[in-house]
């Protein structure tokens, strides 16, 4: 993971956890194998924990993993996570950002 990827990685994350209403991020077992060996491979730490990123020729995917308070209208508040991350990483590079999915994890109180 190139250190611009591992910047993108970050601030999707950060912006994230500065919307109103997400709690943490959260893994899936997948993404903490997947953490765990790239830990071992390349030293990232979790840093990128709750967020994966795909690179492909038309651009770049961002699948992000969120636990939220409870009380929050899920919808919107995964609109306005998709809209506040889409924006962040659109100042920090000129690739096409296909995607940002959100996926809610859990709820907490």
């Amino acid at each position: 993971m190139s250190d611009l990827d591992k910047e993108l990685v970050r601030t999707a994350r950060d912006t994230c956890l500065e919307c109103e209403g997400v709690s943490s991020m959260a893994s899936t077992l997948t993404s903490r194998m997947n953490e765990t060996l790239k830990k071992s491979l390349t030293g990232i730490d979790a840093e990128s924990e709750g967020v994966q990123m795909d690179r492909e020729k038309t651009g770049l995917t961002f699948d992000l993993y969120l636990k939220v308070r409870y009380g929050e209208q899920i919808p919107v508040l995964a609109w306005n996570v998709q809209k506040s991350v889409t924006a962040a990483l659109k100042e920090m590079t000129d690739e096409n950002i296909k995607a940002v999915n959100i996926h809610i994890q859990g709820v907490t109180l």
